[in-house]
């Protein structure tokens, strides 16, 4: 459910809300699991919990790269590309007759 304070300007905007809010659950669903398993683990019955704890951590590790990865194709995407003839243009050095350097007035000098 969007929160009461946030705008929204299309069904775009919606559903990107909605994931960040999902991906946040499950992250915090894996922290939690990754937690209360290294809990459970810490009594000496229940010591092979620590294996779940490992597997856990590791699909925590996995999911915040995939997360990190998702976050840097979102950044790349927003970025500027200019088209190749664009970029020629950039590159190529300034012509000479162009820049010509000021002249001071007589009355300056």
């Amino acid at each position: 459910m969007p929160r009461p304070e946030a705008r929204f300007v299309g069904k775009g905007s919606r559903s990107r809300v909605r994931a960040r809010e999902r991906r946040r659950r499950v992250l915090t669903v894996l922290g939690e699991a990754v937690g209360f398993t290294a809990l459970i683990g810490a009594f000496p019955p229940l010591r092979p919990m620590w294996f779940l704890t490992a597997i856990f951590g590791v699909f925590f590790c996995v999911y915040l790269l995939l997360l990190l990865r998702v976050r840097g194709l979102r950044r790349a995407r927003r970025s500027v590309t200019l088209p190749e003839a664009d970029i020629a243009v950039l590159r190529s050095p300034p012509d000479p007759e162009a820049v010509r350097p000021h002249r001071r007035h007589a009355a300056a000098r």
